[in-house]
């Protein structure tokens, strides 16, 4: 998603955003798009901070998986919350609350296409939504998996390799 944003930049305003805003960017959207899943007790977020994560986590789950974490307006002031902290650090870090709003938000549209469903208007409307027809959504678990492995991760390749060519300059 970061890099889509990168790219969606130099060719639209022929902008050339510095390699460590790109690959920075990049890896703070990965890691953020982890971040919602802290409501749950084997994700792996939950336990890669030891004790204050998982200690994070149970005060977290009350809300119960794919709860509060998982509305929309909780990606927005995740990403407020981090570009306002950062821009304290230094004014030109403030990329880094797009980088962690967009991963949190790609995290919450992932979910909206698995059968679950996600309460994306929450707090407001605490129902469950989802993004793809239910003909196309998908269950978590095994088939879940092979549907990552098999169609969601070559997609994301290929987009992610169109979209360094972008940044570089070249072309496939």
């Amino acid at each position: 998603m970061w890099l889509g944003g990168c790219a969606g930049l130099v060719m639209e305003h022929a902008a050339r955003p510095g390699w460590v805003t790109v690959l920075g960017g990049a890896v703070v959207c990965a890691g953020a798009a982890l971040l919602p899943d802290i409501d749950h007790p084997n994700s792996r977020i939950t336990h890669a901070g030891g004790a204050v994560t998982e200690a994070l986590c149970w005060v977290v789950r009350r809300g119960g998986h794919r709860g509060p974490t998982h509305y929309l307006s909780s990606g927005v002031l995740a990403g407020a919350v981090a570009g306002g902290l950062a821009a304290l650090l230094s004014p030109v870090l403030w990329w880094i609350g797009l980088a962690v709003g967009a991963g949190w938000v790609a995290h919450i549209f992932g979910d909206g296409c698995t059968e679950g469903g996600v309460p994306l208007w929450g707090p407001w409307d605490r129902r469950q939504r989802w993004v793809l027809w239910e003909l196309l959504r998908f269950k978590t678990g095994d088939r879940g998996c092979r549907v990552e492995l098999w169609f969601v991760r070559p997609m994301l390749m290929l987009v992610v390799a169109a979209e360094v060519c972008v940044l570089l300059g070249g072309a496939l």
